[in-house]
């Protein structure tokens, strides 16, 4: 016969160890993904951030939104402002870098436009790949918390 006082006990402890293992984890649902139980992260034109479902930030990079739900948590408050920063002015740089070669396909262009906006093209390429650098530093670092633990190496999630 089933002790029913022993099986409530034991899906108790189940969920007790599942709670926990979410709250160091990161769980995706649908086009949601919860990290440490904390922070929600929705894809809805743009990486949406959410704590306690308070709106906090929109992020352009599933990466960065990742990243500073762990500065975040870890209370790495420089890191995670320099990380939006970062994820902003990629944006912006990609966003250019994209205009530039879209205007360089058009063939009614006189040769000087054409040299003028390459030049412009190069120069700003260089400080996306800059950027873009700086950028994945922190995410790298980021990730570097997520492997060592929250705690000082005791905790993996």
């Amino acid at each position: 016969m089933i002790n029913i006082n022993e099986l409530n006990s034991s899906l108790h402890r189940i969920s007790n160890d599942a709670l926990k293992n979410i709250k160091m984890s990161l769980v995706k649902l649908g086009n949601t993904y919860i990290v440490f139980g904390l922070y929600k992260i929705k894809n809805d034109n743009g990486y949406k951030i959410y704590r306690n479902s308070d709106h906090i930030h929109t992020v352009h990079q599933l990466s960065s939104a990742l990243s500073w739900c762990i500065y975040d948590y870890k209370n790495d408050i420089n890191s995670r402002d320099q990380l939006l920063d970062y994820d902003r002015r990629l944006s912006n740089m990609y966003f250019n870098v994209s205009n530039l070669i879209h205007i360089l396909k058009g063939k009614n262009l006189p040769k000087e436009q054409r040299d003028v906006i390459d030049i412009k093209l190069k120069s700003d390429y260089i400080k996306y790949r800059e950027i873009k650098d700086q950028w994945q530093n922190f995410i790298k670092a980021a990730k570097y918390i997520k492997i060592q633990g929250l705690s000082h190496g005791t905790k993996k999630f």
